[in-house]
């Protein structure tokens, strides 16, 4: 066999350069610290476990919060903490909380929603205010509860989601 043929295999033909890939993701955020809203279920919990199966711990923000601690607990070093992003105080205890338990805080991901379906001139104010009072006052009251922790551990990362529905608009979905 010549040299060429067999460089960057492993004995098995697999690349050499996938398996450090493989051992560099796992410990990719080894010492981090994620902050997680919403991530009790879908993306938010997708995204709790895969930084937490890259080596980081995660705090598990939800209002739901035996959700948050269904998530929590499968991976070691992760807490479960209630937030209701809309709720000032609320956001203060669990970033509070999480800087007590884990230590710091690297990473923010906002991704607490609250979602209500149905046509908009049957939607209440109350509903409406609500819906506002998630998306855009809990996206604001979070990034700025834990901006003190962020520059405290030297600086990190906020990543800010929404839904499509934002930018594509659907019957039922007026808001």
């Amino acid at each position: 066999m010549s040299e060429s043929g067999s460089q960057g295999k492993t004995n098995d033909g697999r690349s050499r350069h996938a398996d450090r890939s493989s051992e560099q993701r796992r410990d990719r955020f080894a010492g981090k610290v994620l902050f997680a809203t919403g991530a009790g279920s879908g993306i938010a919990a997708a995204t709790a476990r895969r930084f937490a199966a890259e080596g980081g711990c995660v705090a598990v923000a939800d209002l739901n919060r035996d959700n948050a601690e269904a998530v929590a607990v499968e991976f070691d070093g992760s807490i479960a903490t209630g937030c209701d992003v809309a709720d000032e105080r609320s956001v203060r205890d669990a970033v509070r909380t999480t800087c007590k338990q884990l230590g710091r805080i690297d990473c923010v991901y906002n991704a607490a929603g609250h979602h209500v379906s149905g046509r908009i001139e049957e939607c209440t104010l109350e509903v409406w205010n609500r819906m506002l009072a998630v998306h855009a006052t809990g996206t604001f009251l979070v990034c700025r509860e834990t901006l003190p922790a962020l520059r405290a551990a030297g600086g990190g990362a906020i990543v800010n989601t929404t839904s499509s529905v934002a930018l594509i608009g659907r019957p039922g979905l007026g808001a």
